[in-house]
């Protein structure tokens, strides 16, 4: 029997994983397989996840609690109870002489043994809470939607931990994809090396040319240390997202997405469709019910119940038979606070103070969306056209780079030509892989500042 209800809370644990999956999945449209499974694996297996899902369910049970007060309760119960006969009518079962013994003039009595008096009961209670004014039933559905505020901050805390591992996962892309053009460039410098060597043993170049090419080729050694060292740190970085030990080797593709412009309309649809902005809707829903709860506290409360009992008594004496009594009763209640130190008011006036800090909650969550969506689109824009120009800006490099190299082979030019344009060229190109990485978390910050997923774009 354990090990079934363990199956099915397993069962829906994962089913409750796969459903915010989906609510999420922006990652659809990336044509990005190797991002796809990282993500998948990271929703379910992050302590983050699993964190999150635990919290809804501990929400969804608080609300769940609140229904025992507007719905019937029914108990059973079994009492047996035990006694000498002589018991029964001072309670005690000791007669005056136990206490005081021997008090002059009193006739000392000899006592004979007594009998056992046994006496079993089972009955059944029944109680219903009359919430006539719904005031009980105001703190369940005040649980509902905390409950469903609790799940919006669970899929918010989902869309974080996603752009999160998106992050990690193209910080480690930029790493890789730099550590490959330095290695390039240090092959290039390399040979520029041996063909500056060679001219200057053929007196063609001098041995500052030879000296400042072995300069180059060290600090590109030294940038060549610093990106791995960066590449460890990414992996690290990417295995906690994911809830792995450090060392586990992701899948992960060769190079960054190029990007296109991002066309959406209808913002503040999308606005309203955030879960934090969502979350502070049903917050104040929930801040509603309990007021209202508090105020009706203060009228008259009504209840009703019942009981149905059995019982059979037994005397242990010569006629050993059991004697049974069937009984029933119904009661109703109804109850007035006359006073209680004026609590009641003041869980009115905290109650009343909630549905404040609610409607402002709910504002600042519409302002801070709308001032995130402005910085986003403007950041949108100002990523494309560094983009464009960063794009012109490394042509420019490996042009000039390319027609240093031609000129100072045929002795065109000098050596620091050479160099200065390969730095250029370098910088260029390194810089622009920076950029395609800057668009791309970008994007990731539009997509959370409007909730965007893929089943919201078809919409």
């Amino acid at each position: 029997m354990i090990f079934f209800v363990w199956l099915m809370s397993f069962a829906h644990a994962e089913r409750e994983m796969d459903s915010v999956t989906e609510q999420i999945n922006w990652w659809s449209t990336w044509s990005d397989p190797q991002l796809a499974t990282l993500l998948e694996q990271g929703l379910k297996n992050s302590p983050d996840a699993k964190i999150a899902w635990a919290r809804l369910e501990q929400s969804k049970a608080a609300a769940g609690q609140a229904r025992a007060g507007f719905l019937p309760s029914l108990s059973a119960s079994v009492t047996t109870m035990s006694q000498p006969s002589d018991a029964l009518g001072f309670g005690f079962g000791i007669n005056i002489d136990d206490l005081i013994p021997d008090i002059p003039g009193q006739e000392v009595v000899v006592e004979e043994d007594t009998s056992i008096f046994t006496s079993a009961t089972m009955a059944l209670n029944l109680n219903v809470p009359l919430d006539i004014y719904g005031s009980n039933y105001a703190v369940y559905t005040a649980g509902q939607k905390d409950a469903l505020a609790t799940e919006q901050d669970r899929i918010n805390a989902m869309r974080q931990l996603s752009f999160g591992i998106g992050n990690s996962y193209y910080d480690l892309i930029l790493v890789q994809t730099q550590k490959q053009i330095i290695e390039e460039q240090r092959q290039i410098t390399s040979n520029l090396l041996e063909t500056t060597e060679a001219k200057h043993e053929r007196g063609e170049a001098s041995i500052l040319d030879v000296l400042q090419q072995r300069q180059q080729l060290s600090a590109m050694e030294s940038q060549l240390i610093q990106v791995k060292q960066m590449e460890q740190v990414s992996e690290y970085q990417l295995a906690f997202l994911l809830g792995e030990e450090p060392g586990f080797e992701a899948q992960i593709g060769t190079e960054l997405p190029k990007l296109s412009s991002l066309h959406t309309s209808d913002f503040d649809a999308w606005i309203a469709q955030r879960p934090d902005v969502q979350a502070a809707t049903f917050r104040l829903d929930s801040a509603e019910k309990r007021k209202y709860n508090a105020v009706t506290k203060i009228l008259p409360a009504v209840g009703v119940g019942g009981k149905l009992s059995r019982q059979a008594n037994s005397q242990d004496d010569e006629n050993d038979a059991w004697d049974t009594l069937n009984a029933w009763s119904i009661s109703s209640s109804v109850s007035l606070t006359l006073f209680q130190g004026g609590a009641q008011m003041e869980r009115v006036r905290a109650a009343s103070a909630g549905v404040v800090i609610a409607e402002e909650s709910l504002r600042k969550a519409k302002l801070q969306a709308e001032l995130e969506l402005k910085q986003s689109l403007l950041g949108e824009q100002t990523q494309e056209e560094l983009l464009i120009a960063t794009q012109n800006q490394t042509d420019d490099a490996m042009l000039a780079y390319q027609e240093a190299q031609r000129q100072y082979s045929q002795g065109l030019t000098p050596f620091v030509s050479v160099m200065n344009t390969q730095k250029a060229a370098q910088q260029a190109k390194l810089t622009l892989e920076q950029q395609h990485r800057s668009m791309i978390k970008t994007r990731f910050q539009t997509y959370m500042t409007l909730g965007y997923s893929e089943a919201q774009e078809q919409k």
